[in-house]
This record gives C-alpha cells, structure tokens and sequence, in this order.
C-alpha cells in the first residue's frame, strides 16, 4: 500500500526519487517510512528515537543503509523494518557523523526565524531551516523583504534557493486561490526591482505576466495558452518539464505535463478561450 502524499516529502538519492515521511509509532520512536516515489514497491521503515532532529541528510543516510541491508524499493515485498544502531538512532551519534565526514551541518529548530538568523542561514551553506527543506518555514510574505534583498548578493551561496523558494510559494498562493496573493505578488515585484540582479530581473518579468493571468488576458491561443502553462507550472524552471495540451474544448485548452513527477500526481491547468481565466487541479 503506497504512502498517502499528504505531509510526505520528496528526496533524490543516487538519481532515485523517494517519497518519505515521519510518523510517530510506539515505544517512544519515531518511524521514518520511504518508498520509491515513482514506482512505490516494498516500503522501508527505519525507526529513530523521539527527540532525534530527521533531516533529509538523515533520511538519505538512511535509505542508503537499507539498499545496502536488501531494501528492493521498485520491487513487490514486504515492508523492510531497518533497524540501524548507532550513527542514526541518536543525535548525539549522528553528529558524530557529521565530524568523521567533516560536514558540521546544524539545524536550527526555529519555525519563526528573526531577520539576524535567516541573513545567517542565507550566507552559511552548513546551516539547515528545521531539518526540512526551505519552503516549509519560508512560504511567509513577511520574509520576502529580508531574502529577496539577499537573493541579489553574488556572495549569497543559497541566492538561488531563495529565489525558487519565493518563486514556488506565490504560484502557490495562485493556485491556492489566496485573497492576499495580488498584494504579495505586488510587494516582491517592488522589492526585487529595488535591487539590480539578472535573475531578480528575470523573476519580476515573470510575476508581471503572472499578474496579468489572474487578472484574465482574454482570448487565448494555443501558444498563450502553453507559454500560460510553462509560467504558472513550471515558474522559473520554465523548460524543466515539457508541457503539452492535453485535451481542448470549444471553450476551453488543458494544459499538462507530458510527463508527470510521479504517476500517481496529475497537475493541469484548464484555460478559457474566452476570457484567460484559469483553474489549477491536481490530484
């Protein structure tokens, strides 16, 4: 039975995506559940102590363990319970790790960030936001004035990761159908334009046309309709997943992707001809 995607994770482990999550079992631990993200087969269960700060650092180390123990995530089985003493069941041994691999990577625990620490967290690459990736503590309007400033620094090592993070949470905020998404969207493209930066520059060209598609561009062609597409879908990252038009109406275009990130996710668009107006689906 595949792991429901609600609140699961995604990782790449030796050009393999994973799907994970954490949940809480009994005896006080905490059960890191993994299956392979595209062709979910036997899933593996590594159990941890409660308190241990799970990273996908952690999460990678531990999928590596179980491939290495017998784990056939793209095959049939049943579900492989690894055990793995030492290095992953306590932080203390997990940041002993972190030594012998001469990586002391940190995790600050902190769901609210002040300004001092995110600057800190922008410009020192070791530094990890709560163990999880980015977006789960950075999808706030309040931090754009503090990153997006950031994001133009050529000496900012995390610039680009800011900037795809910012950009992933307002399309979000499109689909979402947020009644704040005109004033945030507004509030980056006037802060952005404040600073002088290629990829900032490129970024606000982007969230103007996205500006224009919630406002409704009327009548829509083929080629509005997938540059509309290739815009809302893939953002930044415009040619990172081929899109097509998957269906058409007399009223209406669906716009997708040839290929989906995993076969169990379906995301469209559906466009008016009409008016440009647009919905977001995906289940």
């Amino acid at each position: 039975m595949a792991i429901a995607k609600k609140g699961t994770r995604l990782i790449t482990v030796d050009h393999t995506e994973y799907r994970w999550i954490v949940q809480s079992s009994k005896k006080f631990r905490l059960d890191i559940i993994v299956e392979c993200a595209n062709v979910p087969g036997q899933r593996m269960v590594t159990g941890v102590d409660c308190g241990t700060i799970v990273s996908p650092w952690l999460v990678k180390a531990a999928i590596q363990y179980a491939l290495e123990h017998g784990w056939q995530p793209q095959q049939q089985g049943k579900e492989l319970i690894c055990a793995v003493y030492g290095r992953l069941e306590h932080s203390q041994d997990w940041a002993e790790a972190h030594k012998a691999s001469q990586r002391q990577d940190v995790v600050l625990s902190e769901w609210n960030p002040s300004p001092a620490l995110l600057r800190r967290w922008a410009y020192e690459e070791h530094l990890h936001l709560d163990g999880c990736e980015p977006d789960l503590v950075l999808h706030k309007a309040e931090y754009l004035p503090i990153l997006i400033p950031i994001a133009a620094d050529p000496d900012c090592p995390k610039a680009a990761d800011i900037v795809q993070t910012f950009d992933y949470y307002l399309r979000s905020l499109i689909f979402e159908r947020e009644d704040t998404a005109p004033l945030v969207i507004q509030e980056a493209i006037t802060i952005a334009e404040s600073v002088e930066h290629a990829t900032l520059a490129d970024w606000v060209s982007l969230l103007k046309r996205l500006q224009r598609y919630c406002q409704g561009v009327g009548a829509v062609n083929q080629t509005t309709a997938l540059a509309m597409g290739a815009d809302l879908l893939n953002g930044l990252d415009r040619g990172r997943r081929e899109l097509a038009i998957l269906a058409e109406t007399q009223t209406q275009f669906q716009i997708g992707f040839t290929v989906n990130p995993s076969p169990s996710c379906q995301t469209w668009l559906t466009i008016d001809k009409t008016t440009g107006q647009f919905s977001y689906h995906r289940v």
